[in-house]
């Protein structure tokens, strides 16, 4: 079922200047934070470059993984081997124990969830019309959507979950005698989905009020009958899913799908899944029906470095006070480790410049934001002023970036800050030249007709 309303609301011409003004307020702070971030972030990524250039000299690899060197105390070591569990985990859901590092359960309902489109136009005299469209679908979606926040909550009423999705790892991961810690143990992380079979109906705890049901590798639940003793609708007959206040709500018919000799593909919200003698039928879901699937991380192929003390790992720490402490999967050599940590380090200092420039031209923009109010009067002459002002606020963004950038890293790397320099010359030089254009534009009038 979807169903949708417009709220549409009207904003005066002199409510719109008192907003932009404040904007200006606003965009006065962000303008100093983007280069407080920029500065900062060329800090950060020097320092971090160097403490990893120190730890990469010093980094001790250990051939043999399964007798603990004594001489490895205090040491940055470099481990490579197979990660494994000493720990059987198990979920509530999932009783049969396994020998697992992570073991996590994904929890979906279907439920209703809320999408917002808006739309903007600009009205003679400089006021503003905004629409929303708000639309409203069911959905299975992770954990519940909060439904008491929706703008229409009458008929679009999500319950509450019977169970929640949870992640549980072991707490005796080894790599030969080598014990990993908690840090080390998270960063692992090739998760694989877990298949479910029929046999594990009968060992699930109490159903809290509602029955469960296995299609594929898929645990539902529901408060209704379960999946098998409700009958498929006839071909003829469209789906209908009913929520807690009877709504009905219209779903498209379960597609055709080839027949087995074993088992009849057939559909569940939308999804096509087996069923077998367990399942022999299906019907569309209902809003509270609960979808559980199991994801595993099983022993795999890790390497790492980290400080070796006595008889556990922590992070290292270099004569700078950078802490180093990382795992990759697969098996990798010490220099392959160090190189991907600098792509890491490289990779976050490019993100973060990204988002010190961005933070820059959002705070140019505001600024001068009146002036397109102003001329939104107008809407022709609004729509053009918003153009210059983007592009003004892109050039004021590249100048300041560059700049700061550049002053930061000039000292320890003259080539590229140079470089940078350059740019922001650019830029200046583009925005006179700008500036000029629009002067020489204005300063150009017809000539006045002779008399004749």
């Amino acid at each position: 079922m979807v169903s949708s309303f417009t709220k549409t609301e009207s904003t005066g011409f002199v409510s719109r200047v008192m907003s932009s003004f404040v904007g200006v307020l606003i965009g006065i702070l962000m303008i100093p934070g983007s280069v407080i971030l920029l500065s900062w972030n060329e800090y950060r990524t020097i320092h971090r470059a160097r403490g990893l250039n120190e730890a990469a000299q010093v980094v001790v690899t250990v051939p043999q993984i399964d007798a603990i060197d004594a001489n490895l105390d205090n040491q940055l070591v470099h481990l490579s081997g197979r990660a494994e569990s000493r720990e059987e985990l198990s979920d509530p859901l999932l009783p049969t124990p396994r020998k697992l590092i992570h073991l996590r359960r994904s929890v979906e309902m279907y439920q209703w969830v809320e999408e917002v489109e808006t739309r903007t136009r600009d009205k003679v005299g400089g006021g503003q019309e905004t629409s929303k469209v708000y639309t409203y679908r069911l959905e299975w979606q992770p954990n519940r959507v909060a439904s008491e926040k929706f703008e229409k909550t009458s008929g679009h009423e999500n319950p509450g979950l019977a169970f929640d999705s949870q992640t549980t790892s072991s707490d005796q991961v080894f790599v030969g005698v080598y014990p990993l810690n908690a840090s080390l143990i998270d960063s692992i992380d090739n998760w694989k989905k877990l298949s479910i079979d029929t046999a594990a109906l009968e060992r699930l705890p109490n159903a809290q009020g509602g029955e469960f049901s296995i299609l594929g590798n898929y645990l539902y639940w529901s408060k209704v009958k379960t999946i098998a003793k409700v009958s498929e609708p006839k071909p003829s007959e469209s789906s209908t899913a009913v929520d807690s206040n009877s709504t009905v709500a219209e779903l498209p018919p379960t597609p055709a799908q080839p027949a087995s000799a074993t088992e009849t593909p057939t559909t569940l919200g939308g999804n096509s899944v087996p069923s077998g003698a367990a399942n022999s039928s299906t019907r569309e879901p209902q809003i509270g029906d609960l979808r559980i699937s199991f994801d595993s991380v099983e022993a795999t192929d890790v390497s790492f470095v980290s400080a070796w003390n006595k008889d556990h790992f922590e992070p290292y720490v270099t004569s700078n006070q950078e802490r180093i402490e990382r795992l990759y999967l697969g098996k990798l050599s010490a220099a392959e480790v160090f190189a991907g940590l600098q792509q890491e380090n490289t990779l976050l200092a490019w993100l973060l410049r990204l988002g010190g420039f961005v933070l820059c031209g959002v705070g140019f923009s505001l600024i001068l934001g009146p002036l397109s109010t102003i001329a939104s009067i107008i809407p022709f002459f609004g729509k053009l002023t918003r153009w210059l002002v983007g592009l003004v606020s892109l050039l004021l963004a590249v100048i300041v970036a560059s700049i700061t950038i550049a002053v930061a890293w000039i000292a320890v790397r003259p080539v590229l800050g140079i470089s940078l320099l350059t740019v922001a010359g650019i830029g200046v030089f583009a925005l006179i030249k700008l500036r000029s254009s629009n002067k020489s534009n204005n300063s150009v009038s017809p000539s006045p007709s002779s008399a004749p």
